[in-house]
């Protein structure tokens, strides 16, 4: 006797994706709402950074204190040129700079979620001491290393605080993207547009108020810092770092291998 036929299951409905333009504007604006402490920071700190290498750079006659790249060309002519004055300060100015964001990297992972807080008020008594002291620049330089260490990231898009050569690669990368197909590189590509014009306009405010207060023109940026070191205490400015270990090692060597058992 021969079995009935089973009848076909009927086809499960498929799920029509939301369009994708869609989609990926409505996670960019959350993302932005959600990462907005972190990005008016990123901006405040890239405007801090213009206006101290503007007094810098007019101060120490064309010498910058925390954009690396002119110094390391500013070296090599100086090299060439047997210029040695010269090549003594730019040295100082690229070591103290290193030194700042070594420091500072090591108060990241100490301080853990209140990093930033402490980076920042450090780097505003740096200020206040080239101020008091009338020279010393490589306190400018060491201040503006330490403050690569306070954001480093906001939502997916890697920040630098203290130049701004990455920032224009980046934006023009993105905006390839942007053109070949990818709508969100383009929110990215404006977004990194905004932290570069941040280093354009306090680097404008530093030169307008070195040219009335000479040194004083620092207390705008000393004052900016403190502020941005209490609001950092709040839940919303804090870092979602993990806390640090409690053993810290600077340096971890393996261990030999034993010869004899």
């Amino acid at each position: 006797m021969s079995r009935p036929p089973v009848p076909p299951r009927p086809a499960a409905p498929v799920a029509v994706p939301a369009a994708p333009e869609a989609a990926g504007k409505q996670s960019i604006f959350q993302s932005a709402w959600q990462e907005w402490p972190r990005i008016s920071m990123a901006i405040a700190l890239l405007l801090i950074a213009g206006m101290v290498d503007a007094v810098g750079f007019l101060h120490l006659s064309g010498l910058f204190v925390s954009f690396m790249s002119g110094n390391t060309s500013s070296l090599g002519l100086a090299l060439v040129q047997g210029a040695e004055a010269r090549v003594g300060t730019l040295l100082e100015l690229i070591a103290s700079f290193a030194a700042g964001a070594f420091l500072g990297t090591l108060i990241e992972l100490r301080a853990g979620q209140f990093h930033r807080s402490v980076i920042l008020v450090v780097e505003a008594l740096l200020l206040l001491l080239v101020d008091f002291q009338n020279q010393e620049f490589v306190l400018l330089a060491l201040a503006m290393g330490m403050q690569n260490a306070s954001v480093r990231q906001v939502g997916s898009v890697a920040v630098t605080l203290t130049y701004a050569t990455g920032y224009v690669v980046n934006v023009a990368t993105r905006l390839a993207k942007g053109v070949m197909g990818q709508p969100r590189e383009l929110a990215r590509a404006l977004f990194l547009l905004t932290l570069w014009s941040s280093i354009l306009i306090g680097a404008a405010l530093g030169a307008y108020l070195y040219g009335l207060y000479q040194l004083r023109a620092l207390w705008l940026p000393t004052g900016l810092l403190l502020v941005g070191a209490a609001l950092n205490l709040l839940p919303e400015f804090r870092n979602d770092l993990p806390r640090p270990p409690r053993r810290f090692r600077l340096l971890a060597l393996p261990r030999p291998p034993r010869l004899m058992r």
